[in-house]
């Protein structure tokens, strides 16, 4: 069965999921994590899972909901909403170190007890 170009077929579709959702300018930011141990999960299912913090001012833990993102560290799981108030989520990637421009040698006195040559250079 021939289809249009650019346009894919009713089995291709079904090979890739992604194929099927409506595309759209994205208004979330992508989000990163920088503390060692915690990984994004969904909560999935009916199951009462509540989120390790309460929010501010109010007395009760809140529910997890089916489908929500959350962060989970062992048996602590944190909605998005707590790990930010906690500082757990950033919306920059972390930097890659600036290169060394060399070694820093002031106060070693007038004579280091080694010699220091550019790179490169031999006697």
């Amino acid at each position: 069965m021939a289809t249009r170009p650019g346009r894919r077929s009713s089995a291709e579709a079904w090979d890739d999921p992604l194929a099927r959702l409506p595309q759209r300018e994205p208004v979330t930011p992508r989000l990163y994590v920088r503390e060692p141990g915690w990984s994004a999960r969904i909560k999935e299912g009916s199951e009462r899972v509540f989120c390790y913090l309460a929010e501010p001012g109010a007395g009760h833990y809140h529910r997890l909901s089916d489908g929500e993102l959350h962060l989970q560290q062992g048996d602590i799981k944190l909605c998005l909403r707590c790990a930010d108030r906690l500082g757990l989520l950033h919306f920059e990637p972390k930097r890659l170190k600036e290169p060394s421009l060399g070694v820093d040698v002031r106060g070693c006195g007038d004579d280091p007890g080694y010699e220091l040559r550019a790179e490169g250079t031999s006697d």
